[in-house]
Protein backbone atom coordinates (compact mmCIF):
# COMPACT_ATOMS: atom_id res chain seq x y z
CA UNK A 1 0.00 0.00 0.00
CA UNK A 2 3.10 2.52 1.09
CA UNK A 3 4.68 1.29 -2.28
CA UNK A 4 1.62 1.74 -4.77
CA UNK A 5 -0.78 3.01 -3.19
CA UNK A 6 -4.71 1.62 -1.84
CA UNK A 7 -5.95 2.21 -4.70
CA UNK A 8 -3.55 -1.11 -6.30
CA UNK A 9 -4.13 -3.01 -3.73
CA UNK A 10 -5.58 -6.57 -4.07
CA UNK A 11 -6.13 -8.96 -1.91
CA UNK A 12 -4.14 -11.21 -4.22
CA UNK A 13 -1.03 -9.25 -2.97
CA UNK A 14 -1.89 -8.92 -0.08
CA UNK A 15 -2.15 -12.98 0.18
CA UNK A 16 1.37 -13.07 -1.70
CA UNK A 17 3.00 -11.01 1.07
CA UNK A 18 2.03 -12.52 4.44
CA UNK A 19 2.15 -16.28 2.17
CA UNK A 20 -1.31 -17.45 2.33
CA UNK A 21 -3.60 -18.69 -0.62
CA UNK A 22 -5.46 -15.95 -1.76
CA UNK A 23 -8.73 -17.03 -1.86
CA UNK A 24 -8.05 -17.86 2.12
CA UNK A 25 -8.63 -14.18 2.81
CA UNK A 26 -12.34 -14.54 1.72
CA UNK A 27 -12.92 -16.19 4.77
CA UNK A 28 -11.90 -12.98 6.64
CA UNK A 29 -12.96 -10.36 4.10
CA UNK A 30 -16.26 -10.65 2.02
CA UNK A 31 -14.34 -8.24 -0.63
CA UNK A 32 -11.77 -5.69 -1.46
CA UNK A 33 -13.40 -3.03 -0.08
CA UNK A 34 -13.52 -4.80 3.21
CA UNK A 35 -10.23 -5.39 3.71
CA UNK A 36 -8.84 -1.45 3.74
CA UNK A 37 -12.31 -0.84 5.45
CA UNK A 38 -10.76 -3.34 8.31
CA UNK A 39 -7.45 -1.24 8.13
CA UNK A 40 -9.08 2.39 8.44
CA UNK A 41 -11.00 1.12 11.51
CA UNK A 42 -7.71 -0.38 13.03
CA UNK A 43 -6.30 3.34 12.20
CA UNK A 44 -9.01 5.30 13.36
CA UNK A 45 -9.39 3.61 16.50
CA UNK A 46 -5.41 3.63 16.85
CA UNK A 47 -5.42 8.14 16.31
CA UNK A 48 -8.42 8.17 18.96
CA UNK A 49 -6.55 6.26 21.58
CA UNK A 50 -3.61 8.74 20.46
CA UNK A 51 -5.85 11.88 20.66
CA UNK A 52 -7.52 10.98 24.17
CA UNK A 53 -4.38 11.62 25.15
CA UNK A 54 -3.71 15.33 23.96
CA UNK A 55 -4.87 17.78 27.43
CA UNK A 56 -5.46 20.56 25.13
CA UNK A 57 -5.77 21.97 21.21
CA UNK A 58 -2.51 22.45 20.35
CA UNK A 59 -1.58 19.12 21.72
CA UNK A 60 -4.61 17.64 19.50
CA UNK A 61 -2.93 19.35 16.34
CA UNK A 62 0.54 18.33 17.13
CA UNK A 63 -0.41 14.27 17.12
CA UNK A 64 -2.82 14.81 14.20
CA UNK A 65 -0.24 15.91 12.46
CA UNK A 66 2.33 13.91 13.37
CA UNK A 67 0.55 10.77 13.13
CA UNK A 68 -0.95 11.71 9.11
CA UNK A 69 3.03 12.57 8.48
CA UNK A 70 4.28 9.19 10.06
CA UNK A 71 1.79 7.24 8.53
CA UNK A 72 0.95 8.75 4.83
CA UNK A 73 -0.45 5.87 3.07
CA UNK A 74 -2.35 4.94 6.10
CA UNK A 75 -3.49 8.42 6.57
CA UNK A 76 -4.51 8.64 2.89
CA UNK A 77 -6.55 4.95 3.15
CA UNK A 78 -8.88 6.58 5.87
CA UNK A 79 -9.11 9.46 3.93
CA UNK A 80 -10.73 7.45 0.82
CA UNK A 81 -13.60 6.14 3.03
CA UNK A 82 -16.70 7.35 1.59
CA UNK A 83 -19.56 7.79 3.61
CA UNK A 84 -21.72 4.62 1.75
CA UNK A 85 -19.08 2.88 3.58
CA UNK A 86 -19.14 4.07 6.67
CA UNK A 87 -22.96 4.13 7.52
CA UNK A 88 -22.91 0.68 6.72
CA UNK A 89 -20.08 -0.35 8.95
CA UNK A 90 -20.83 -0.18 12.60
CA UNK A 91 -16.96 -0.83 13.59
CA UNK A 92 -15.42 1.80 11.41
CA UNK A 93 -18.23 4.52 12.15
CA UNK A 94 -17.55 3.45 15.68
CA UNK A 95 -13.61 4.32 15.67
CA UNK A 96 -14.27 7.78 13.30
CA UNK A 97 -16.68 8.48 16.42
CA UNK A 98 -14.13 8.43 18.53
CA UNK A 99 -12.07 10.65 16.70
CA UNK A 100 -14.89 13.65 17.18
CA UNK A 101 -15.50 12.91 20.68
CA UNK A 102 -11.63 13.39 21.17
CA UNK A 103 -11.94 16.91 18.74
CA UNK A 104 -15.26 18.21 20.98
CA UNK A 105 -13.22 17.85 24.11
CA UNK A 106 -10.37 19.93 23.34
CA UNK A 107 -12.36 22.47 20.66
CA UNK A 108 -15.57 22.81 21.96
CA UNK A 109 -17.18 24.29 25.40
CA UNK A 110 -20.16 23.83 26.80
CA UNK A 111 -21.64 27.12 26.25
CA UNK A 112 -21.90 26.35 22.49
CA UNK A 113 -24.74 25.14 20.67
CA UNK A 114 -25.23 21.92 19.03
CA UNK A 115 -24.50 23.89 15.21
CA UNK A 116 -21.60 26.07 17.00
CA UNK A 117 -19.73 22.55 18.01
CA UNK A 118 -20.44 20.55 14.78
CA UNK A 119 -19.29 24.05 13.12
CA UNK A 120 -16.30 24.18 15.51
CA UNK A 121 -15.04 21.18 14.88
CA UNK A 122 -16.08 21.24 11.16
CA UNK A 123 -13.60 24.37 10.86
CA UNK A 124 -11.06 22.35 12.63
CA UNK A 125 -11.21 19.80 10.47
CA UNK A 126 -11.05 21.45 7.39
CA UNK A 127 -7.42 23.53 8.69
CA UNK A 128 -5.61 20.33 10.07
CA UNK A 129 -6.59 18.35 6.62
CA UNK A 130 -6.39 20.96 4.15
CA UNK A 131 -2.85 21.86 5.71
CA UNK A 132 -1.63 18.44 5.30
CA UNK A 133 -2.37 17.79 2.05
CA UNK A 134 -0.78 21.16 0.98
CA UNK A 135 2.22 19.82 2.90
CA UNK A 136 2.94 16.96 1.59
CA UNK A 137 2.34 18.15 -2.06
CA UNK A 138 5.06 20.33 -1.58
CA UNK A 139 2.78 23.22 -1.68
CA UNK A 140 3.41 24.92 1.71
CA UNK A 141 6.28 26.67 1.89
CA UNK A 142 7.12 25.48 5.32
CA UNK A 143 10.61 23.99 5.67
CA UNK A 144 9.25 20.87 8.32
CA UNK A 145 6.81 19.18 10.56
CA UNK A 146 7.22 21.39 13.66
CA UNK A 147 6.66 24.44 11.47
CA UNK A 148 3.35 23.07 9.79
CA UNK A 149 2.28 22.01 13.56
CA UNK A 150 3.14 25.67 14.60
CA UNK A 151 1.11 27.38 11.90
CA UNK A 152 -2.19 25.30 12.01
CA UNK A 153 -1.97 25.39 15.69
CA UNK A 154 -2.44 29.37 15.46
CA UNK A 155 -4.85 28.69 13.18
CA UNK A 156 -6.90 26.37 15.05
CA UNK A 157 -6.50 28.38 18.27
CA UNK A 158 -8.49 31.26 16.35
CA UNK A 159 -11.12 29.04 15.69
CA UNK A 160 -11.71 27.98 19.32
CA UNK A 161 -11.39 31.56 20.58
CA UNK A 162 -13.98 32.95 17.92
CA UNK A 163 -16.52 30.19 19.48
CA UNK A 164 -15.51 31.30 22.86
CA UNK A 165 -12.71 29.45 24.14
CA UNK A 166 -9.42 30.82 25.26
CA UNK A 167 -6.20 29.43 23.97
CA UNK A 168 -3.08 30.18 22.38
CA UNK A 169 -2.54 26.90 20.40
CA UNK A 170 0.72 25.01 20.77
CA UNK A 171 0.83 26.58 23.80
CA UNK A 172 -1.84 26.25 25.30
CA UNK A 173 -2.58 25.83 28.83
CA UNK A 174 -4.70 22.64 28.14
CA UNK A 175 -7.89 24.10 30.41
CA UNK A 176 -10.47 23.61 28.28
CA UNK A 177 -14.45 24.14 29.45
CA UNK A 178 -16.04 21.34 27.72
CA UNK A 179 -15.79 17.44 29.59
CA UNK A 180 -14.84 14.83 28.04
CA UNK A 181 -18.05 13.18 27.32
CA UNK A 182 -18.97 10.55 29.87
CA UNK A 183 -16.17 11.83 32.45
CA UNK A 184 -18.95 11.69 35.16
CA UNK A 185 -18.39 8.26 34.39
CA UNK A 186 -15.04 7.51 33.80
CA UNK A 187 -15.77 5.58 31.11
CA UNK A 188 -13.21 6.65 28.61
CA UNK A 189 -16.16 5.42 25.57
CA UNK A 190 -16.23 8.00 23.02
CA UNK A 191 -19.92 9.55 22.59
CA UNK A 192 -22.81 7.37 21.81
CA UNK A 193 -24.61 8.26 18.49
CA UNK A 194 -27.40 9.77 20.47
CA UNK A 195 -25.00 12.01 22.76
CA UNK A 196 -23.13 12.97 18.74
CA UNK A 197 -26.70 13.68 17.72
CA UNK A 198 -27.24 15.63 20.15
CA UNK A 199 -24.53 18.01 19.59
CA UNK A 200 -25.06 18.57 16.25
CA UNK A 201 -22.67 15.68 14.97
CA UNK A 202 -24.79 13.65 13.32
CA UNK A 203 -24.44 14.85 9.44
CA UNK A 204 -20.95 16.16 8.82
CA UNK A 205 -17.88 14.46 7.51
CA UNK A 206 -14.49 14.30 9.43
CA UNK A 207 -11.53 15.66 7.78
CA UNK A 208 -10.12 12.49 6.85
CA UNK A 209 -12.94 12.97 4.36
CA UNK A 210 -15.30 10.14 6.06
CA UNK A 211 -18.79 10.73 7.19
CA UNK A 212 -20.03 10.56 10.30
CA UNK A 213 -23.56 10.43 10.03
CA UNK A 214 -25.24 8.70 12.91
CA UNK A 215 -27.67 6.16 11.81
CA UNK A 216 -31.61 6.25 13.36
CA UNK A 217 -31.82 4.09 16.74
Amino acid sequence: MAAAGHDALSLRQVAAAVGVAHRSLYNQFADREALPDAVATVAFARLGSILARAPCAGDYTKKCVHFALANRALYALMASRPHGTTKHNPPLQAAVHKVITEAMRVFCHAGQSSAERRRTVMRVYMIHDGGISLYVSGILDLPNEKALIAELAAMTSRVSAAEGQAGDGAGCACATSMPRPGAGRRSGKPCSPRTLRSMGCGTWSTSFGVAAKVAPE
